[in-house]
């Protein structure tokens, strides 16, 4: 996988919760302006969408193969809980955590390319 788009998949998972407000806040606007790592982003509300539905369709993949990876997922990602907080709360070593993150970024990439966000 390219760097930009473990960058950009990493930045969709950590802005997941966001995403899904401001689509369910104003939900007939086109275009969507946010504040990233001190640049504002502009996206248009169909690629957030996709975007969101990307995530979802994660999320319920993992929902239903492993409820422990949504939960991580839901607490490392949504909740941007740190390495440690994470490993805490859901009991998990830091090899798991690091080999559960890789896999969800992959498994985010592949859905992520047949959806051609990447």
């Amino acid at each position: 996988m390219k760097r930009a788009d473990l960058k950009q998949i990493l930045e969709w998972l950590k802005l997941y919760q966001s995403y899904k407000s401001l689509l369910n806040d104003n939900p007939s606007t086109t275009e969507i302006l946010y504040v990233c790592d001190g640049r504002i982003e502009r996206h248009s509300s169909s690629e957030v969408r996709k975007i969101v539905d990307v995530i979802d369709e994660v999320y319920w993949y993992f929902e239903t193969k492993n409820k422990a990876k949504a939960r991580f997922m839901v607490k490392f990602f949504f909740e941007n809980c740190s390495w440690a907080e994470t490993e805490r709360k859901i009991g998990l070593s830091h090899g798991t955590v690091k080999n559960w993150r890789r896999e969800i970024i992959e498994i985010t990439a592949k859905i992520a390319r047949r959806a051609e966000l990447i």
